[in-house]
């Protein structure tokens, strides 16, 4: 008896960004939709409390590789208030990113639970002082942000399982 392969549906990106934008307020961010084109979803959002005494502005970027509606991969960056602390105050050993990103592992997973039905593979997570953008904080001033925690997650549902 042959088995049945075990077919999930592709991702819709306007869906995924209604849900991303819902997680994100029950999380307590005030997102804003900065791009939202066919091919990918870009929000920010705003945090009035700053979150592990400095993170106050966040960008979900959502979007398939390649364009294949099976393949989704989600990017999460969290920046620091240079305001709230200075960059050396932000170490960059594996054990204090692991440590910081504790503080955001639980919204990321809980925004994907909810927009995609499953936690998708932890493709990588860092910390860096570098960022090529500046970002408008809530004290209104234009800046390089003190410090960026970055997550990306990946999903293939391209690769089908067997039902049982």
């Amino acid at each position: 008896m042959e088995k049945e392969k075990n077919i999930r549906p592709p991702f819709n990106l306007a869906k995924l960004r209604d849900l991303f934008w819902q997680a994100m307020e029950i999380a307590g961010w005030e997102p804003f939709l900065e791009d939202d084109y066919d091919d990918f979803k870009l929000i920010f959002g705003s945090h009035k409390e700053p979150l592990a005494d400095a993170f106050t502005r966040m960008a979900l970027i959502a979007f398939c590789n390649e364009g294949d509606p099976l393949q989704l991969i989600v990017h999460f960056q969290f920046f620091a208030d240079p305001s709230l602390r200075r960059q050396k105050d932000f170490t960059f050993s594996a054990s204090s990113a692991a440590v910081l990103f504790g503080h955001f592992r639980d919204f990321c997973h809980r925004a994907m639970l909810l927009a995609c039905s499953e936690i998708g593979r932890e493709d990588e997570v860092s910390i860096s002082h570098s960022s090529p953008n500046k970002i408008k904080f809530a004290s209104g001033a234009i800046c390089r942000p003190a410090c960026v925690l970055e997550a990306g997650y990946s999903y293939d549902r391209s690769i089908s399982g067997d039902k049982k």
